[in-house]
């Protein structure tokens, strides 16, 4: 390409001013019609997909106060899970319509779930067992305004021995009024 003119030789020759300009007018109008479609229908999918991606995490975190048993925070944490993997997975088919490669994204997202389930594997064993202890039945009895609590007995709970079914009691006397 030619070397670009001065403002002075275009002020004397305005052809040059068009040899230059329309070219770069073309180009950037190719680049517009191919490219600017794709823009936004990718901003209008981005938009929707934020929009379910909302919706999903409210939905699990409502089915979550619908859920006495199970803290409310497991729901909202489930629920932030799901809305960037909504999120994560948009933008790979948006990288993907544009021709960006994105297998090495699937590639990296396996390798990270991978290395995340075998860091946790002895955990989640102990944090299974730890929520089976707080969700396991707790009964709570009144007689004669005594109130009885029988909770599932630990080894280490107590030096009491455990009654016949492997649980401890545990009575306390209201205070006098």
């Amino acid at each position: 390409m030619d070397k670009l003119p001065t403002l002075e030789k275009i002020a004397e020759n305005p052809a040059l001013l068009e040899k230059h300009l329309v070219p770069a007018i073309e180009t950037g109008m190719t680049v517009i019609t191919t490219y600017g479609l794709k823009m936004i229908g990718a901003v209008l999918i981005l938009i929707i997909c934020w929009t379910v991606s909302g919706m999903v995490q409210n939905a699990i975190i409502k089915a979550g106060k619908h859920t006495p048993r199970i803290d409310i925070t497991i729901f909202t944490f489930l629920g932030s899970v799901a809305k960037y993997a909504v999120l994560f997975f948009t933008i790979v088919a948006m990288l993907s319509s544009f021709g960006v490669e994105t297998t090495s994204f699937v590639a990296v997202l396996g390798a990270v779930g991978l290395a995340i389930g075998l860091a946790l594997q002895g955990a989640h064993i102990r944090l299974l067992g730890t929520t089976t202890l707080m969700l396991s039945a707790v009964e709570i009895s009144v007689v004669n305004s005594k109130i009885s609590v029988i909770v599932p007995a630990t080894p280490a709970a107590s030096t009491e021995s455990p009654t016949r079914n492997g649980r401890k009691k545990i009575s306390i006397k209201p205070a006098a009024t």
